[in-house]
């Protein structure tokens, strides 16, 4: 709280009452290390007033399709600093993936995003390019916006952060939903272990990887003794035990795998 109430006085100007809040913060820490990812949701809430919490289950249709797992990034670009590489987030996973959209990418403007503090650089159509085509200068926008407004895309559009040439800080949180089968860029189960994930609403837990992707795919074997309990659930299980009461993804993802395989 000292922190996120640092970083709301400190874009309100007020100097003064951040330092205080940023110096409390400092004092705390030391007993009671701040986790990132309740740091950068909880920042986004403060400083742009944007619901994330709605937003998360209004779009927890992600979960069908994607397998719900996404990754935070803030991205803070100071003046002076120059223009980001373009580039595919897909490449990720090298070029395993050229025929599949892995992710759908939404970038939210913290602060209002100019082309002169370094709004986002995008090449529309891009997505349908081979990954050795490089863009002309008149192929290249920016995605000039104003604070608490969002711009999706995808992980096969050429995108980067825009050089710096204002007296201000250019601030974005960067929210990926990728396909739940793929490797996590950012391993959530590490960054939101379950004694922290278990306190979270269930829609957000899902997004972070604690779900089946299909029925087989994403079980955990808990560390119990023979015999002793389920051998393979769902990673639910590890933070709410009592919600998982058979093996693997459950009758209904086991239905859903049976009719996709044999193409009903």
């Amino acid at each position: 709280i000292y922190l996120l109430a640092g970083e709301a006085y400190y874009f309100k100007e007020d100097y003064q009452k951040a330092a205080e809040h940023f110096q409390g913060y400092a004092e705390r820490i030391k007993k009671n290390p701040q986790k990132d990812i309740l740091y950068k949701l909880a920042y986004a809430q403060y400083v742009s007033n944007i619901d994330f919490s709605r937003h998360f289950k209004s779009d927890i249709d992600f979960n069908i399709a994607f397998g719900g797992e996404f990754r935070f990034e803030n991205f803070r670009i100071k003046p002076g600093e120059a223009s980001q590489t373009i580039h595919k987030d897909k490449w990720a996973w090298n070029s395993v993936l050229a025929d599949i959209e892995p992710q759908v990418s939404t970038m939210w403007a913290i602060t209002d995003f100019t082309s002169e503090n370094g709004a986002t650089t995008v090449v529309p159509g891009s997505d349908t390019w081979p990954n050795d085509r490089r863009p002309e200068p008149h192929e290249i926008t920016q995605a000039e916006m104003t604070r608490g407004s969002v711009m999706i895309f995808t992980g096969s559009v050429l995108h980067g952060g825009g050089a710096n040439v204002s007296s201000d800080d250019r601030v974005g949180l960067l929210i990926d939903y990728t396909l739940g089968w793929l490797r996590q860029e950012e391993n959530q189960y590490l960054c939101c272990p379950p004694e922290l994930a278990q306190a979270f609403d269930p829609a957000l837990r899902r997004l972070l990887g604690y779900a089946m992707a299909t029925y087989t795919l994403g079980y955990y074997s808990p560390p119990l003794a023979p015999g002793a309990g389920i051998e393979a659930v769902s990673p639910e299980y590890a933070v709410n035990p009592d919600v998982v009461t058979g093996s693997f993804g459950g009758e209904e993802l086991r239905q859903a795998m049976t009719e996709d395989i044999l193409g009903k």
